[in-house]
């Protein structure tokens, strides 16, 4: 008969291999979109595990609130410039970069992939862009002057430029981009995460007490997709409200997921992209502004714990993790 001892050994040894399992599937991309607006219809319903919960109409939602006027202002603000190019234009909207959101549109003729690239110094991230679509990208990197170019597929994986502009970002908060949607943070036209937050915000009195509360809702409602893993390639970007709905995701998803309800409440949010050491696979995790300091938050990883019958913490050893990038 196995000791006590032995078997504990054999249950932990289960519960680490079930999680690099995971991490071992986890899928991220690379695109982006950013800009924010919000639905403060009161009255409204969120389902939260079993229970349905009354929106209380008088709830602060703060990040909604600079949401809907600052979709106004990029949308109705004069400082839009298109540049002709060759076979098409491209439009840049800076109505909002004083906030870190700039807005770039390729339209291109021809079909070829497009993509964006947004740098400052030695830093820089690459987006997909679809011809005639405005994307709206997060100078998630601070102040400075940013360069801005556009490039078309020529063959395989490369790329000929065919514009480049400098922008010049100037923030009195370089938190404000973690406060808005994106393409990857897409909570814009959200059916579904604006009345879980507000629900999930009740009765809480603290930033912290609110990360917990959505940290705990979504590693105990959303369970890891295994099929959806095998099923999707690069150009891959979470659907916040076929998450919710389906309450299956991959890491993208979950990270996607919290920073979407994290920045409705308000409280910065940053979705990161790396590695956690024990584990090789590339991963998705978030950091979250809490009392004035960034901490590491991975609700995949709760949420395969919680799976295992174990408790974890919501606040996570940040040594563990290594971004490459974050958004």
């Amino acid at each position: 008969m196995l000791s006590g001892r032995i078997l504990k050994k054999i249950f932990i040894t289960l519960l680490i291999v079930s999680a690099l399992v995971l991490f071992a599937a986890c899928y991220t991309g690379v695109p982006l979109d950013a800009d924010a607006a919000g639905n403060n219809d009161s009255g409204a319903a969120a389902e939260i595990g079993d229970k349905v919960i009354t929106i209380d109409s008088s709830l602060p939602l703060a990040a909604q609130t600079s949401a809907a006027t600052a979709s106004a202002v990029f949308n109705g603000g004069g400082n839009v410039d298109t540049t002709s190019l060759q076979n098409g234009s491209v439009t840049l909207n800076t109505n909002l970069a004083d906030k870190g959101i700039v807005g770039i549109c390729a339209d291109m003729e021809g079909g070829k992939k497009l993509k964006a690239k947004v740098a400052l110094d030695d830093q820089a991230v690459y987006y997909d862009i679809s011809p005639g679509e405005m994307i709206k990208v997060p100078m998630q990197f601070g102040n400075g002057t940013y360069r801005v170019e556009l490039y078309q597929n020529i063959s395989g994986s490369e790329y000929a430029g065919l514009y480049g502009e400098d922008v010049d970002i100037s923030m009195s908060d370089a938190n404000t981009p973690f406060l808005y949607s994106s393409e990857i943070v897409d909570y814009e036209d959200s059916a579904v995460s604006y009345p879980l937050t507000a629900a999930l915000m009740q009765g809480k009195g603290s930033d912290g007490e609110i990360l917990a509360a959505c940290y705990d809702y979504v590693t105990k409602n959303i369970t890891y997709d295994y099929d959806k893993i095998n099923h999707i390639d690069s150009s891959y970007i979470p659907d916040i409200d076929e998450v919710l709905n389906s309450k299956k995701g991959i890491c993208y998803d979950y990270a996607a997921v919290m920073a979407s309800l994290l920045r409705e409440a308000g409280i910065p949010a940053k979705l990161m992209m790396g590695y956690r050491t024990d584990a090789q696979e590339y991963h998705a995790w978030n950091q979250a502004l809490v009392d004035g300091e960034w901490v590491t938050v991975d609700a995949t990883w709760g949420a395969v714990m919680l799976q295992s019958g174990q408790s974890d913490e919501v606040v996570k050893d940040a040594s563990l993790y290594s971004a490459d990038k974050y958004f």
